[in-house]
């Protein structure tokens, strides 16, 4: 026999081959990002250095077309130049409503505006206090002597709720109108866990703290179901006695159409669009090109449309410069310990409020919050913070938007004052704990935990040990201690017993009516009115209104740059997948370190679509 090595086998060098391949193509994949990146953030210098003020005039003789895309929030987020020329668009993922509604105002004033056009077809995620506030904005337009035309291919039940204030609501031949009412629809998780074998542990203080059911039910129990049903019942008939009003149509009418839309195009033998100028929801039914041969016909034809955008650069500031200030802190979104791309960070708002306490030039803060609450510890960051400037002794007013629930509802207590619309989701006074476990999970796959603890709490937060029985039961004893502070906290800033107040929490969801009734707040009015009442608490009769915001100086340009991208992609790469942005908002209130939260489960019903 030979004593040569016996030669390897043909395999091993082709595995070598693929190793070596699997190599290269990853430092290939590393340089291009890295390329990509260096010459994003280059391009971000070269735009925001030569892109000049490109402010497109108005014409003297002009047609103002209202046509915000996005979602509508209190403040934007950002803006950037960069995310334009990467992905060809200048339309922004969010719009301010105050951007909107400044731009109606001044152009009531605008000697140049001729006509206002409604088109809010790029407009998604309105709720019915924002509606309510661009409907009243609109209306006071009209008043002005300023005349006004919606026009859209169809309308969702959303846009047609901002384009009903209109002299003339038009709509395309081919376009339909379907009113879908309110919703209350929750995701469950539970049987997905269990085929992963993934336990969840909740501990929950109130009847009605639903939030914990999509990990342990399939579906509602009678306590979400009873809120939710009040709550979509309650709202939806809000709606239909506002349609009703500015449209002046029959309620019943309404119902019948919102019922029955199939049947009456079945009998009729017209179609959705005729349908709709028959029951008098629609004017007319013109295309995009008769709207505008129209419109110059009828008034004259040298009009030239300016879009929203384009407008919004000649709207001077609301801001009274050199006169006293009030400021306002607007809290939105989840809030939470960490900063993530749907929640808030709660230290970033304390800094905003100790702003305003450290500067003696703010004679009034104003809070604005439209959130479901969060983390019960970032909650209390606020609250204390709050409590700090009130030791100031200046008025510290709070204003409540669609949404101020659980958390969003705790920040506001120490507030003066506290206002909301009629349809605002608020109260929800109740807390929870959330434990996921992957120990029965990695089990499966062959993976066990062997523990050597010097006390039963040893790892109690950890998602691949299984917690001891003490500390299932500290648990329970601390979701009801934060229950009993926040029962008391309200109790103490609405001046009621505890006894009473433990009649309106349990985590139970009221609408703003209902909290004026209870006691919950103390006047119905939008953010306008609880500047005013501030100014009054301030002893003002003339005063400049600031709204207080982070610097974006505080964030790297490269921290902010990939941060917006971020967003970007998300929204440009997911704006139909409402599980895969359903699922990332439920993973990303998850991480708050606490586990421990006041949040609303029940405040998100649909009413846009």
């Amino acid at each position: 026999m030979s004593d040569q090595d016996p030669t390897p086998p043909e395999s091993s060098p082709r595995r070598f081959r693929l190793l070596r391949n699997l190599g290269k193509g990853i430092t290939l994949l590393r340089n291009v990002v890295l390329n990509f990146l260096f010459l994003a953030v280059v391009l971000l210098v070269l735009v925001a250095t030569f892109s000049g003020d490109d402010v497109k005039p108005v014409p003297g003789n002009a047609v103002l077309v209202i046509n915000p895309a996005g979602s509508l929030v209190e403040q934007a987020t950002f803006d950037d130049p960069l995310l334009d020329l990467l992905f060809g668009s200048n339309v922004p993922i969010e719009t301010s409503i105050n951007d909107v509604l400044n731009a109606i105002a001044y152009a009531g004033t605008d000697d140049r505006i001729q006509l206002v056009i409604l088109d809010f077809s790029r407009l998604f995620d309105v709720d019915i206090a924002e509606s309510e506030r661009i409907q009243n904005a609109l209306i006071e337009l009209k008043e002005s002597g300023m005349e006004i035309w919606a026009h859209a291919t169809s309308y969702t039940q959303g846009t047609y709720l901002l384009a009903m204030a209109a002299d003339r609501v038009l709509m395309d031949p081919m376009g339909d109108l379907v009113f879908s009412g309110v919703t209350s629809s929750t995701m469950y998780y539970k049987d997905l866990l269990d085929k992963l074998n993934i336990s969840v542990a909740v501990y929950a203080e109130g009847e009605f703290k639903t939030a914990v059911e999509p990990y342990t039910r399939t579906d509602m129990s009678e306590a979400a179901e009873s809120v939710n049903t009040d709550l979509v019942d309650s709202l939806w008939t809000r709606m239909k006695q506002r349609v009703a009003s500015i449209r002046n149509i029959d309620e019943d009418q309404l119902n019948n159409y919102s019922t029955a839309l199939h049947d009456l195009v079945r009998s009729h033998e017209a179609g959705f669009a005729d349908l709709a100028v028959q029951y008098g929801f629609v004017d007319a039914l013109v295309t995009k090109p008769e709207l505008d041969d129209e419109y110059r016909e009828r008034l004259d034809s040298s009009l030239r449309p300016i879009t929203f955008y384009d407008y919004l650069p000649h709207v001077p500031s609301p801001r009274q410069f050199g006169k006293p200030k009030l400021a306002v802190v607007v809290i939105q979104g989840e809030i939470l310990g960490i900063q993530t791309q749907i929640t808030g960070q709660s230290s970033s708002w304390v800094k905003l409020i100790e702003k305003v306490r450290k500067d003696d030039s703010f004679q009034a803060l104003v809070l604005r919050v439209n959130s479901p609450g969060g983390s019960v510890i970032a909650s209390e960051d606020i609250r204390r913070a709050l409590e700090d400037y009130k030791e100031t002794e200046r008025p510290l007013v709070a204003s409540f938007g669609g949404t101020a629930a659980s958390g969003g509802y705790w920040v506001a207590l120490p507030a003066d004052q506290i206002y909301a619309s009629p349809t605002t989701l608020t109260g929800s006074v109740g807390v929870f704990g959330l434990y996921p476990n992957l120990d029965d999970a990695l089990g499966e796959i062959g993976v066990t935990n062997d523990v050597i603890r010097t006390t039963p709490y040893g790892l109690s937060s950890s998602l691949i040990v299984k917690p001891t029985d003490e500390t299932h039961s500290l648990r329970t004893l601390m979701v009801k201690r934060y229950y009993d502070q926040f029962v008391e906290l309200v109790a103490i800033a609405r001046d009621k017993p505890i006894e009473y107040i433990e009649t309106l929490a349990q985590g139970r969801v009221w609408l703003g009516t209902d909290a004026l009734e209870s006691g919950l707040i103390d006047e119905l009015g939008e953010i306008e009115a609880a500047i005013a009442k501030a100014a009054e608490l301030a002893g003002l009769t003339e005063y400049d209104v600031e709204y207080v915001q982070q610097s974006s100086a505080l964030l790297s340009p490269l921290d902010s740059f990939a941060s917006e991208l971020r967003a970007a992609f998300v929204d440009f790469l997911l704006p139909i997948d409402a599980i895969g942005r359903h699922l990332n908002r439920e993973i990303e209130y998850l991480r708050d370190p606490s586990n421990v939260y006041a949040r609303c489960s029940s405040c998100t019903l649909k009413v846009s679509h």
